[in-house]
């Protein structure tokens, strides 16, 4: 896979926003955080710097952000199955075996 299948939504996203309108021609709603926590604080640069890079992202794969629970719920329902097969299959009868042999040993 080529790296400008990864890069390019990022890049286009920091052209998006090197080409808006500056903050002063901004409507309210435009510059409003899309956390539902908001109070009206004022922000210190490192929170700003963290939120326009969360913004980059979001603007770069907008596909991903509403499917974010969605794909970890996948991920679980795909690594849990493996998990289990794979103790069952290699893990646990080893520990059993050696679980087996230690009583017998402890019998003799």
């Amino acid at each position: 896979m080529s790296s400008a299948r990864l890069l390019r939504p990022l890049a286009r996203a920091v052209e998006r926003q090197a080409f808006a309108a500056p903050m002063s021609m901004r409507t309210a709603a435009k510059v409003a955080p899309f956390t539902p926590s908001y109070n009206g604080q004022k922000f210190t640069v490192a929170e700003k710097a963290g939120a326009k890079m969360q913004t980059m992202l979001y603007a770069g794969m907008p596909q991903l952000v509403p499917f974010y629970w969605v794909n970890e719920t996948t991920f679980a329902f795909a690594i849990i199955p493996t998990f289990v097969y794979f103790l069952s299959k290699y893990f646990l009868p080893q520990d059993l075996r050696r679980m087996a042999a230690r009583l017998f040993i402890s019998k003799l």
